[in-house]
């Protein structure tokens, strides 16, 4: 079972290889996840994609979300959620919980 720190890094890097992998700027991933309700400034994107900054794992799914819209048709590589990291299924989940 891995604890918050270490999904947060497995999501940071899967992120940062997938956007440089795709040429997809964390800009435009940012403008992109403000559209779907993200909350996270533009650098303390910049500063999770480093590794540098911890976000919860709301913020972190948002992101892996976005990220999976844009880079559908680049890239068919898989962005983990959390719950699909800790093999959770969200659909036994309160439906208040669930955020997207």
């Amino acid at each position: 079972m891995f604890d918050d720190v270490t999904l947060n890094r497995i999501q940071a890097r899967a992120l940062r290889r997938s956007l440089t992998g795709t040429g997809l700027t964390p800009h435009r991933l940012w403008l992109r996840y403000l559209g779907h309700g993200g909350i996270v400034g533009e650098l303390e994107l910049e500063a999770y994609l480093h590794e540098i900054l911890h976000l919860p794992a709301v913020e972190r799914d948002r992101l892996m979300s976005t990220a999976t819209t844009l880079l559908d048709a680049r890239c068919p590589r898989f962005l983990p959620r959390t719950d699909e990291l800790l093999g959770i299924d969200r659909a036994q989940d309160h439906p208040a919980d669930r955020q997207n």
